[in-house]
C-alpha cells in the first residue's frame, strides 16, 4: 500500500526535489506536472512520473483543473496499487512524518474515506458568482496588464451579468484544491464524468473562476463516495447554507489570517503553531524566506 502525490509545481526546483525527495524515502509515489512556463528539467528527480503534456497555468483558471486531473489520470494508471491520491504544490511541505502520513491512511478505517473540505454554493452567498456567472481567468490572462485589458475585463463582466447560469446540473460545492481522496472515490469520480451530466458539470468549470477549488468537490459530493467523504476544518455542509467563503484544507496548517487573495508565507516563527495544529502538511513556503523552517521540517521527515 502506498500514497500517491499530486505535485503542482510551477517555480523553485530545488524546493520541489526536496519535497520529491521526502515523498520517496517514505515510500510514497509521486506524480508532477510542472509549469509548460518553466524548465522541466531543472525539476528532474528520480523516481518521479511526470506529466508529458504540460499545461500553462493561470492562477484561478481551468487550466490548474486540466493540470490536476491529468496528474490523477496518470496516477491512478501508473500507480494502481496507491490507496489514496493527494493533491499539494511545489510550496507545501510536510510537517509531519510521511511514513506515519501512510500508516494514518492504510487503517482499515480510512482506506475508502477521502478528506475534502467543502461547503455548499447557493445563493446570497459571496462566493455562489463563481458558478452563476461565466469567466475564462485563462482567456483573460493572455491580454498583458495594462488598461485593454481592465477594458476588456470590464466589457466582459458587464455582459455575463446579463446572462447568468440558470438550472445548474448539480449542487455545487468550493473548499480547497489540497486534498486526498481514496482510489475508489477516484475511479468514482472517473466514472462520472463519463456520464452526460459528469460531462455537462465539468464542461462549466471551463468558464468559472477558481475552478481549483470547485472541480473536485463538485463531483465527488455528487456520487456515492460521497458518503465517506470527510469534512474537517469546515461545517462540511452538504445542503445551501449561509456560510461565508473560507479556504481551508484538511490536512494543511495554512495562514489565512490577512484574509487576502493568497496566504502568508511561513516562516521559522510559525513552527510552534504548525506542529500545534496537528496538521501533516504545511503551506505556504519558500526557499529563502522559509528557510529556516524548511530546515526543521527537514529533521522531522529524516528523525521518522
Amino acid at each position: 500500500m502506498a500514497v500517491c502525490y499530486l505535485i503542482l509545481a510551477h517555480k523553485y526546483p530545488e524546493q520541489f526535489k526536496k519535497l520529491a525527495g521526502h515523498i520517496l524515502a517514505s515510500g510514497g509515489k509521486c506524480v508532477a506536472h510542472i509549469d509548460k512556463k518553466a524548465n522541466q528539467e531543472d525539476f528532474y528527480v528520480e523516481g518521479v512520473s511526470y506529466v508529458r503534456k504540460r499545461e500553462n497555468v493561470r492562477w484561478a483558471g481551468y487550466s490548474a483543473v486540466k493540470a490536476t486531473k491529468k496528474m490523477l489520470v496518470q496516477a491512478m494508471e501508473e500507480y494502481p496499487e496507491a490507496t489514496h491520491y493527494a493533491s499539494i504544490t511545489g510550496q507545501c511541505y510536510p510537517a509531519r512524518p510521511l511514513r506515519e502520513y501512510a500508516d494514518f491512511l492504510a487503517r482499515p478505517e480510512n482506506l475508502e474515506r477521502s478528506w475534502v473540505s467543502f461547503y455548499a454554493l447557493a445563493p446570497g452567498m459571496r462566493n455562489y458568482i463563481l458558478v452563476q456567472y461565466r469567466e475564462y481567468k485563462d482567456f483573460e490572462a493572455l491580454l498583458p496588464e495594462g488598461t485593454l485589458r481592465n477594458r476588456v475585463r470590464k466589457i466582459y463582466y458587464k455582459i455575463s451579468r446579463m446572462f447568468p447560469r440558470k438550472n445548474l446540473p448539480v449542487q455545487f460545492y468550493q473548499g480547497s484544491a489540497y486534498w486526498t481522496i481514496s482510489r475508489s472515490a477516484a475511479l468514482q469520480v472517473m466514472d462520472f464524468l463519463k456520464t452526460p451530466k459528469g460531462r455537462k458539470v465539468y464542461k462549466i468549470f471551463r468558464s468559472t473562476a477558481m475552478p481549483d477549488e470547485i472541480w473536485m468537490q463538485s463531483l465527488l459530493l455528487n456520487i456515492p463516495a460521497r458518503e465517506n467523504a470527510e469534512a474537517w476544518a469546515t461545517d462540511g455542509q452538504l445542503a445551501p447554507g449561509t456560510k461565508d467563503s473560507e479556504n481551508h484544507a484538511n490536512h494543511h496548517y495554512i495562514d489565512w489570517s490577512r484574509r487576502g487573495a493568497h496566504p502568508e508565507v511561513l516562516t521559522h516563527k510559525d513552527l510552534p503553531v504548525i506542529l500545534e495544529s496537528g496538521k501533516w502538511f504545511t503551506r505556504k513556503v519558500e526557499p529563502e524566506t522559509s528557510a529556516e523552517l524548511i530546515e526543521e521540517l527537514d529533521r522531522i521527515q529524516q528523525k521518522s
